[in-house]
């Protein structure tokens, strides 16, 4: 829920909620989102390239002028998530996720269940809603919908979720759904 979002970023730094919210923004996987330099960054608008370290495809994505000044708030040169630890590297995967777990245990949420890929699926969510299977599809950067479709069944599937309006759109997605689920 927004309460409970609010509550997790409350209870971070702001340069770990800086990385969620990137991820939740862009879809990134977590590490690409580690592997992004300042220099990846185009200077005249908020977008940056990447080449995903998952699948070696190249890809680009925005971010918004508010988030693009909270990450310039931590620095403008090599690495947007520096390691403390490591002169020159970013911060480790397995790093994050303990922030993130560390995150939801500080403010009273189960950190089961939530992980550096949660904010990826927000992302598929909120895309699928918005555009549609086919831009969360090509946004998220998958050869097939099937696996688009499984990122947003975890909002179908999710409780809190059972009073938001169907669309058109989304009868598909719960027809594989019921298919899966009969055979």
């Amino acid at each position: 829920s927004h309460t409970e979002v609010e509550r997790l970023r409350r209870a971070m730094r702001p340069q770990e909620w800086a990385l969620c919210w990137l991820m939740s923004e862009t879809g990134l996987r977590i590490s690409d989102a580690l592997a992004l330099k300042w220099e990846d960054f185009d200077n005249e608008h908020q977008g940056f390239t990447f080449t995903a370290k998952k699948t070696g495809k190249s890809g680009s994505a925005c971010c918004s002028v508010e988030l693009l000044r909270e990450l310039r708030k931590f620095g403008r040169q090599g690495y947007l998530f520096k390691s403390p630890r490591k002169a020159g590297k970013p911060i480790t995967r397995q790093a994050a996720w303990k922030r993130i777990k560390r995150a939801c245990e500080n403010c009273g949420l189960s950190p089961r269940g939530v992980a550096n890929h949660s904010f990826r699926k927000v992302f598929a969510v909120d895309t699928f809603r918005r555009e549609g299977l086919a831009a969360a599809k090509a946004a998220l950067q998958h050869d097939s919908a099937e696996v688009t479709e499984v990122y947003v069944l975890s909002d179908f599937m999710s409780e809190r979720n059972e009073n938001i309006p169907l669309f058109r759109k989304d009868i598909p997605v719960l027809l594989h759904l019921l298919r899966d689920l009969l055979s």
